[in-house]
């Protein structure tokens, strides 16, 4: 992941596509942070049927666009967690910024796609 790319995601809200039983559902998260080059850490604040479709199906696409609308389209899977490491990041990182996290969502990309 480039510096650009990484940039657009710190500074704009982050469009998550998840399916359960082929069902689709969109949810948008700011609380996000960029762990590495391969990774990404959201904070779950109010994503039900998202954390219900990440349990069953891992496949998660994300959509992060600037104010002109470019932007990439990031593919990958999602993992949930309520304790430990990725979930204890999140509280430290986004505790109190609108609510208190109720899990993590750590996404391994597998594929990053420019839209220009």
């Amino acid at each position: 992941m480039n510096d650009k790319t990484k940039k657009l995601i710190s500074e704009n809200p982050t469009i998550l596509a998840t399916s359960q039983n082929n069902i689709p559902n969109i949810a948008v998260a700011t609380d996000v942070t960029v762990l590495d080059d391969g990774t990404i850490l959201i904070a779950h604040n109010e994503m039900r049927q998202t954390i219900e479709n990440i349990k069953s199906n891992v496949k998660i696409a994300l959509l992060i666009l600037d104010k002109n609308y470019a932007g990439v389209r990031i593919f990958g899977k999602a993992h949930y967690y309520t304790e430990g490491r990725y979930f204890d990041l999140v509280n430290k990182l986004y505790k109190n910024a609108t609510t208190d996290p109720l899990g993590a969502i750590l996404i391994t990309v597998d594929r990053i796609m420019e839209i220009k």
